[in-house]
């Protein structure tokens, strides 16, 4: 049922984080 949006809010969560880590090594 609400597993579809639960992967997609895992998956812009880790997004956000992977974009957080670029930002501090640049």
């Amino acid at each position: 049922l609400d597993e579809k949006k639960r992967l997609t809010d895992f998956a812009e969560a880790i997004r956000s984080k992977l974009n957080y880590f670029d930002e501090l090594e640049n």
